[in-house]
């Protein structure tokens, strides 16, 4: 009956020397020698058939693919032999149907034949899929070397002794453990397992850090335009609508009467240390709330931003937070209202739309974030709006901040609405806040 092997890879170190070997014709090659030995398997049976390899052992200390230096195959006893060796330190090491083991390390020294008996073992040789975006290289702290990845790939595969090992992650030159977790971590290699170790793919993120905006007097770039409406959404001056508010401490969004609408407008300078659109993983917008304004009809209250398409400019507009705007636009306020988007002599810097236009001229008709503020409730409101800090970020010229409303503004219904506090607020922690989570 044909007997199946199974393993089999065997390393050994061996320090080939000839100090006493004697040649034919009474000359001593001291830098020459001979290695022999037979192979048989886990119950003493030899194994024939099988490719004997001899590689130098690099500094390292462990096999990866090394140029072979001589190979042969086991005869029907499991022998092998290799003549002529040069003085060195080598792996012995076998395979049979594309398996691989290896044993434990040994150093045999002089004679004139260097005689190596392996038994062949299981063993597992590290490899793995990559994320090469993440890292391009490993490093385990316990045998004190570094692996390269290269397309996903380790380059170099090893064949790992015995024992446990951790390996981290490198990234932007600094160590990670993998256990955060970027890799693999603590792997307990025994020959007698039979497999192969793949080390877990690295899907997390690298590096991550937090940047929050939170830009005060004099930085923050912020207002909001007050204008009239009827319900079939037709916008109009109104008692302020040429009046700028860009110094008020708070402001409202929505309606108050059919004389009375607001929209909020924002803006953030995105920070230089991100590098592109896809570094970002979250953005967040945090505004604070002051106060309700009742209208003895309490509901949830929905609120939208849309992307604004055009440059314009805060103001230095002044109000108390109870008051309505009513510094009116001029060369010296020079800021956006109801009809500009900043104040000029030629009203060449006009919006598309009184009231900023939502028709992806002025403003997106798409909205990029909704929430809802539940009634009466003083926490903070969060808008999730990564997909427009992305599209900052990739074309930072276009970065002309949100306009942020009530998307039934034009409904005739009038409810509790909530004021915010604005980037001119004295307390510096309850000013809107862009929050943002990024890769390196």
């Amino acid at each position: 009956m044909k007997r199946y092997h199974t393993l089999l890879a065997s390393c050994l170190v061996i320090l080939c020397a000839c100090s006493d070997s004697k040649h034919a014709g009474g000359i001593i090659d001291e830098t020459e020698s001979t290695v022999a030995g037979t192979l048989v398997d886990a119950h003493n049976h030899a194994v024939p058939a099988a490719r004997i390899s001899l590689h130098p052992v690099p500094q390292s200390g462990l096999r990866p693919d090394t140029p072979t230096t001589q190979s042969d195959s086991t005869d029907s006893l499991g022998h092998f032999h290799f003549a002529k060796v040069p003085k060195g330190s080598y792996y012995v090491e076998a395979n049979e149907h594309d398996s691989l083991g290896v044993v434990s390390t040994t150093v045999v020294k002089g004679g004139d034949t260097v005689s190596v008996n392996l038994q062949a073992q299981r063993v597992s040789k590290l490899s793995g899929q990559f994320d090469s975006t993440i890292s391009d290289s490993i490093y385990c702290p316990q045998l004190g070397i570094t692996l390269a990845i290269s397309h996903g790939q380790i380059s170099q595969p090893i064949i790992l002794p015995v024992g446990s090992f951790e390996f981290w992650v490198e990234h932007n030159d600094s160590l990670l453990k993998s256990a955060l977790p970027m890799g693999i971590s603590q792997i307990a290699v025994s020959p007698a397992t039979g497999i192969t170790l793949t080390p877990t793919q690295i899907n997390s993120s690298p590096l991550q850090d937090t940047i929050a905006l939170q830009p005060g007097p004099g930085i923050a770039k912020d207002t909001y335009i007050t204008f009239a409406f009827d319900t079939s959404g037709t916008i109009s001056l109104g008692s302020a609508g040429n009046a700028n508010a860009g110094l008020k401490q708070c402001y409202g969004c929505g309606p108050y009467d059919f004389n009375t609408d607001s929209r909020i407008l924002i803006a953030f300078t995105m920070p230089d240390v991100i590098a592109t659109a896809d570094s970002i993983i979250s953005a967040t917008l945090v505004f604070s709330n002051n106060t309700w304004i009742s209208k003895s009809n309490a509901k949830s209250y929905p609120l939208t931003v849309h992307k604004l398409l055009k440059d314009w400019k805060a103001g230095s507009g002044y109000a108390v937070c109870s008051g309505m705007p009513a510094d009116v636009n001029s060369a010296t306020i020079n800021g956006a209202t109801v009809r500009d988007r900043w104040w000029t002599a030629d009203s060449s810097a006009r919006w598309s739309s009184l009231g900023i236009g939502l028709h992806d001229d002025d403003a997106s008709s798409a909205t990029y974030a909704t929430t809802y503020v539940p009634s009466s409730s003083i926490l903070p409101v969060e808008f999730d709006i990564t997909t427009l800090a992305r599209e900052w970020a990739k074309d930072p010229a276009k970065n002309f901040g949100m306009l942020i409303r009530n998307p039934n503004e034009f409904s005739g219904t009038f409810v509790d609405y909530p004021m915010f506090y604005s980037g001119e607020y004295s307390d510096s922690t309850q000013r809107p806040k862009l929050t943002i989570i990024y890769r390196h």
